[in-house]
């Protein structure tokens, strides 16, 4: 009895969601909004990967609801990652911005703003290079994975 409750219950919420995300999409582009969804959500500036999704969405003509729900699903993996692309980022440029956090980042802000306010954008700069460096990859590697698996799905229905 509970497997058929289980069964109505995706039948009556999951299939028409699932149908939503996916309508009016070939499974190639499916597979390009899940990758590129994976890629901008992970983006080492927090905040700005839902209005990159959206502008992406707009001019490549992908499924909005479908890259905004691959961008948010991934937003825990965001903030995981923050911690080695700054790193990667302070290592790359040589900066100690970023040593002894929280308290040493202000007081170089105390004692040059201007100075730590530069300091701070060649960081975030750094660390979207490197994510650059690694999303590229990544899409691709997300977009041969998921390519046949939607094919073969949309083949069984």
């Amino acid at each position: 009895m509970i497997s058929h409750d289980r069964n109505g219950i995706s039948r009556r919420l999951f299939q028409p969601v699932k149908r939503f995300l996916l309508m009016g999409l070939s499974p190639e582009r499916i597979s390009h909004t899940i990758a590129l969804g994976a890629c901008l959500g992970t983006m080492p500036v927090p905040g700005t990967s839902t209005l990159l999704c959206t502008f992406v969405s707009l001019v490549f003509r992908l499924n909005l609801p479908l890259i905004q729900f691959i961008n948010y699903a991934v937003f825990p993996l965001q903030f995981f990652l923050l911690i080695p692309y700054y790193k990667g980022a302070a290592f790359l440029t040589g900066t100690q911005i970023l040593g002894n956090f929280p308290n040493g980042f202000f007081q170089t802000f105390k004692e040059n703003w201007f100075e730590a306010f530069i300091s701070g954008i060649v960081l975030i700069a750094a660390a979207v290079f490197i994510w650059l460096l690694v999303s590229v990859p990544v899409y691709f590697a997300i977009q041969k994975i998921t390519k046949p698996i939607l094919e073969k799905q949309s083949n069984v229905q």
